[in-house]
Formats: C-alpha cells, sequence, structure tokens
C-alpha cells in the first residue's frame, strides 16, 4: 500500500463519464434550442460530477458544444475548478464567443482560477474587444492572486475600446495596492 511505504498515493482515477452524461453532451449540439435548453440543465443539476464530461467537450468540434461547455462550467463555478486548465486552452478556440465565455467563465472560479494568470495576460491582446474586456474582467475577479498582471493591464489601458480601457482599470482597483 502506498500509505505503508509513505509515498504519495496516486488519485484515483476520474471516472468515466456515463452514458447519460454523454448523451446530454451531444444533446448540447442539436439544432433545437429545446432540447439543448434541456441537456445544459442536466448538466448544470449534476455540478461537479458532469465537469469530466465537459472538460473533454470543451474540445468537441461543435462550437454550440463548447460554447454551451465552457458556459455550464462557469455556471458550476469553483466546484468545477478540474476545469480550469481546459478553459485556459480554450481562450486559444478560434471562436471568439467561446473564448469570450471561457474567459468569463475563468472569472466565476476568482482566485481558483489563479494557474491561468499568464494565459490570461495573453489574451488581452485577443482581436475580440469583448474578449479582452472580459479577460480584464476576469483577472479583477481572481484579485490579488493576478497581481502578475499588472503591466499588462496598464499597457491595455491604452486600448482603443473604452470598454476594455475601463475594465482594466476595474481589474486594477480589484488586484490592489501592487497595481
Amino acid at each position: 500500500s502506498c500509505q505503508r511505504l509513505r509515498v504519495r498515493c496516486p488519485s484515483p482515477p476520474t471516472p468515466v463519464p456515463n452514458s447519460e452524461i454523454q448523451g446530454a453532451i451531444r444533446e448540447l449540439g442539436s439544432e433545437d434550442e429545446v432540447v439543448r435548453q434541456a441537456a445544459a440543465e442536466k448538466l448544470l443539476s449534476l455540478g461537479a460530477d458532469a465537469v469530466p464530461a465537459l472538460i473533454q467537450a470543451l474540445e468537441n468540434e461543435n462550437v454550440r458544444v463548447r460554447l454551451a461547455a465552457a458556459a455550464i462550467v462557469g455556471e458550476i463555478g469553483p466546484d468545477a475548478a478540474d476545469a480550469v486548465p481546459a478553459l485556459a486552452q480554450t481562450l486559444e478556440d478560434e471562436n471568439a464567443q467561446v473564448r469570450l465565455v471561457a474567459a468569463e467563465a475563468l472569472g466565476r472560479m476568482g482566485p481558483e482560477a489563479a494557474e491561468t494568470v499568464p494565459v490570461l495576460i495573453w489574451a488581452l491582446d485577443d482581436e475580440s474587444e469583448e474578449v479582452r474586456a472580459q479577460v480584464a474582467l476576469t483577472l479583477g475577479k481572481i484579485g490579488p492572486e493576478a497581481g502578475a498582471a499588472v503591466p499588462g493591464l496598464i499597457q491595455t489601458l491604452q486600448d482603443e475600446n473604452e470598454q476594455v480601457r475601463t475594465f482594466c482599470a476595474i481589474a486594477l482597483g480589484a488586484i490592489g495596492p501592487q497595481s
């Protein structure tokens, strides 16, 4: 046993998402909005139990599935902290709306998303104004743990978009005195 040998026991493997969860994930890509909404509500009701499948769904080829997965993870909030690395990768998605929702979901994690600060700093240069604004807000929601973002936020105060500039100023205030 690991304990007897005084070594760190490996974490138990993540359970394979059951067919019900996988079915709901598939339904997130439906053409029918009612079906998509019911699937999203089902996954949301499962909370952290749905997170492993939602992490996989962030890489789905269907943009609707990726978008919904990021939104649901954000709604679950800090209980979905296992999804933080996958959300950080999603900030590189080809679809600006998916990037926006991923940034928003990271913001809902608050300080739990502190490990993503380097990626968020990079995302302050996103081509989408909405994404840049959300990234600034997310950095502010991470708070003092986002101190490394201060130089990037100061630079982004020069952004051509007023909302981006405003959210950068708000983020700087939320990060605190070191800003």
